[in-house]
């Protein structure tokens, strides 16, 4: 089902009908797209039958009722807007007439994604549209105003882009501490007038835990943070629900020292962190084999261990996997603002605080099993040729050193036909497979952008994620596609490619 040719409101009331439904835990438009995620795929004909009554009745969006109007100023000087000769030429205009024209623009927010509090705002006219850049800049600055094809957008935060800046603002766009945290919301309209950039003040920064100190780090290891289960609410602000990437690893952890199966806990990435416990400590590691020692004797995995005050757990290199979990018993407090759009990676010196939850009796939920190289998928939402799908699953692809929470980037070999470099963006889910046009493909994380523009030939299923949070570089894995059909809550445009010669 394509939903191309539909305004914003119409897109926006498809995704409010599918999250009124029991048991769907989030709706992401994009472009011309909404992906649906549910439970159980058993909602699949649910979510179908809401859609298609939307459809009928007519579409109407009834909670976007709180909607803001924006005007931001932005800053066109020539230092701001490295891309600006690209519009002019286009457009044909002096920059003058240029930046006159853009003052009587409505642009609307149709859909959020890529960064934490990227707006996609529609409205910017077709004959000044251009591609995005061939070469993408390693370094954008935060508040930079951009264009690719028909749509503008700031960034909110500095990060690597493809698009045409032409201008800069100073406002703030994305605010972690704040009750929404992005400045502009699905649906807002902005409107733009010159102004002068002016650089923000550094805030004074802020202590990274709470009171009660169970512990202090002395050494943090590669990449721990603090993590727990994943907050399906921030969706809707533009950011993925981030969690930990091994929830099977943080439910047994849990389940060990009493907690909840979502009490937050450490997750460690390649090399754990050296605690120096202020208090005494229930604790328990899950997950990938650890060396670890409690005052330099061996402590055991998945097992119950009390520790004393002043003593010390090293937790050595992560063996056989990638990531491991250390719970405490009475979780953990989070480290940064609910919002914040990735969890903050432990330093030397920073305080670990327990969040005193009341120990709970739960049955154990049996961790997951099985070759943890070979990992199921559903095909799509994207539809393939036959042939490319079983050139996917038809080899090994080699894990790369580009990984980490946001994605795992595998290698197999240039790919059989030319995979396409920009397709209207849509959601997207920790376990998405993107098919990149240089041949890799990339599995996300917990922290992935919530839509991509890339082809997106395969769906991981939730169960397997395990796997995918277990791989290091050098591991080979194989796509096994999953025998039942994927339960399609995503409805795309649908991109059909084919062998070259084919």
């Amino acid at each position: 089902m394509s939903f191309e040719s539909i305004g914003f409101d119409d897109l926006h009331a498809l995704a409010e009908a599918a999250r009124a439904l029991d048991g769907v835990v989030a709706a992401i438009p994009g472009h011309a797209s909404v992906l649906v995620l549910a439970r159980d795929s058993a909602l699949t004909g649910a979510i179908e039958a809401a859609i298609k009554g939307v459809i009928d009745r007519g579409l109407t969006a009834r909670s976007l009722t709180e909607l803001e109007r924006h005007e931001l100023e932005v800053d066109f000087a020539d230092e701001h807007a490295p891309d600006m000769q690209l519009l002019l030429a286009r457009a044909g205009l002096s920059k003058a007439d240029l930046l006159a024209r853009i003052a009587s623009l409505e642009l609307r927010a149709r859909y959020l994604g890529f960064l934490p509090g990227f707006a996609y705002l529609e409205g910017w006219p077709e004959d000044w549209s251009l591609p995005r850049r061939a070469t993408v800049r390693e370094r954008v600055p935060a508040g930079s105003f951009g264009i690719a094809g028909a749509m503008a957008g700031f960034y909110p935060g500095e990060s690597p882009g493809g698009w045409n800046i032409i201008g800069r603002t100073s406002a703030t766009l994305w605010d972690p501490s704040g009750v929404r945290p992005n400045t502009i919301a699905a649906g807002d309209f902005v409107t733009i007038r010159a102004g002068r950039f002016i650089a923000a003040q550094d805030a004074a920064p802020t202590p990274a835990f709470g009171a009660e100190a169970l512990a202090e780090v002395v050494a943090p290891g590669v990449a721990t943070i603090v993590a727990g289960e994943p907050d399906m609410e921030r969706y809707e602000h533009g950011i993925a629900p981030g969690g930990v990437f091994d929830e099977a690893a943080l439910r047994l952890a849990n389940w060990l020292v009493g907690n909840g199966n979502g009490a937050m806990a450490l997750e460690c990435a390649a090399l754990g962190p050296r605690l120096r416990f202020h208090v005494p400590c229930t604790i328990a590691i899950a997950g990938a084999e650890v060396d670890a020692t409690v005052d330099g004797a061996r402590v055991p995995m998945r097992a119950r261990i009390e520790v004393a005050t002043g003593t010390m757990l090293e937790a050595g290199p992560v063996r056989g996997g990638m990531r491991a979990v250390i719970a405490f018993r009475g979780g953990l407090v989070a480290g940064e603002p609910r919002w914040s759009p990735r969890p903050a990676r432990l330093a030397r010196g920073d305080r670990i605080f327990g969040a005193g939850v009341e120990a709970r009796t739960l049955p154990l939920i049996p961790p997951p099993s099985g070759d943890r190289f070979a990992i199921t998928a559903h095909a799509g939402p994207h539809d393939l040729d036959v042939a490319l799908l079983e050139h996917i699953t038809s080899r090994a692809w080699k894990v790369t050193p580009s990984l980490d929470r946001t994605g795992i980037r595998l290698a197999a070999g240039a790919p059989p036909a030319e995979i396409p470099a920009l397709l209207p963006s849509c959601g997207m889910r920790a376990g998405s497979v993107q098919w990149h046009p240089g041949g890799e493909l990339v599995v996300m994380g917990p922290d992935h952008p919530i839509t991509g523009g890339y082809l997106q030939p395969l769906t991981v299923p939730g169960r397997e994620l395990w796997k995918v949070a277990q791989l290091a570089p050098g591991d080979e894995v194989r796509f096994v596609l999953e025998t039942q059909p994927l339960a399609r809550p995503t409805y795309p445009c649908a991109t059909t490619l084919r062998t070259r010669g084919s």
